[in-house]
């Protein structure tokens, strides 16, 4: 066999390998997060029209970057949907052979954070508390994921990241913009994913995340300092999000966030 024609046939099987790789690590990331995953793009207008107004809600928030961010990552299909993936995640980024590397968002969180947030109605808190916690914490989850995408292979580093754009929100002029009940509800919304965020990493990985944080009641938004599940009870919906799921890690060659869940705000969880 001529050289020319050795070197065809081996640029073939290096192609025919990739895809077949590509696909392996394509069918990984589909189990991991329970498949029937669709790329979020305009095939799919429910879904685009829910991804547009999470981005503008971020923007309203003053953070036009990691609004503009995710929409180039979604542009490179990087950002897909997981219709399976259990109500205890907002979001998760898999890793598998470095081929495939996506982070996919709970549809229900994206087409109804408050409906995943609250599996259940809660009457007991106002709309407002609700309607605020659900997009910090949907904005929150993927900041801690971009960072994981961005090489952040500890959970350390991607809850400083989450954390810290939590406390950027807190000094941001959209909330000083903000007055009366609607002022109080996002100040509580923001205590509230801090407070989980910080709980989560200590649970994580040993390290405390700081000083616990004040959590604001509903009714008359004074700060608290007891202890974390009579902060909870007292608070409502921080039960919500200050409880997660027991971390996983998944065998290599799939690398997922181990610990990117928000689970369901029910107070007899709590463990004082």
């Amino acid at each position: 066999m001529r050289l020319r024609d050795q070197l065809i046939g081996a640029v073939l099987l290096i192609v025919a390998t990739w895809f077949g790789l590509h696909r392996i690590a394509e069918a990984k990331n589909e189990t991991t997060v329970g498949g029937g995953v669709f790329r979020l793009d305009e095939s799919r207008p429910e879904d685009m029209e829910a991804f547009r107004v999470l981005l503008a809600q971020i923007t309203k928030m003053d953070d036009p970057a990691l609004a503009d961010r995710l929409e180039r990552l979604r542009g490179d299909g990087e950002i897909w949907v997981a219709p399976k993936m259990g109500p205890d995640r907002w979001a998760v980024f898999v890793d598998t052979l470095e081929l495939v590397r996506r982070i996919y968002v709970r549809r229900v969180a994206l087409l109804d954070p408050m409906a995943h947030l609250y599996g259940v109605p809660r009457p007991d808190i106002p709309l407002p508390y609700q309607h605020a916690h659900a997009w910090i914490g949907l904005a929150g989850a993927l900041r801690h994921e971009l960072a994981h995408h961005d090489g952040a292979t500890e959970e350390l580093p991607a809850f400083q990241a989450e954390i810290a754009w939590y406390e950027s929100l807190r000094r941001s002029p959209f909330l000083a913009s903000l007055q009366g009940e609607d002022r109080l509800a996002w100040e509580w919304g923001i205590e509230s994913a801090i407070l989980s965020a910080r709980k989560a990493l200590e649970k994580e990985t040993g390290a405390a995340g700081g000083a616990a944080p004040q959590v604001y009641s509903p009714r008359g938004a004074r700060p608290m300092l007891a202890r974390i599940a009579a902060a909870l009870a007292r608070s409502g919906a921080a039960a919500g999000s200050g409880l997660r799921s027991t971390s996983v890690r998944w065998p290599t060659p799939a690398s997922v966030c181990p610990e990117c869940s928000r689970p369901l705000p029910r107070l007899k969880r709590a463990v004082t």
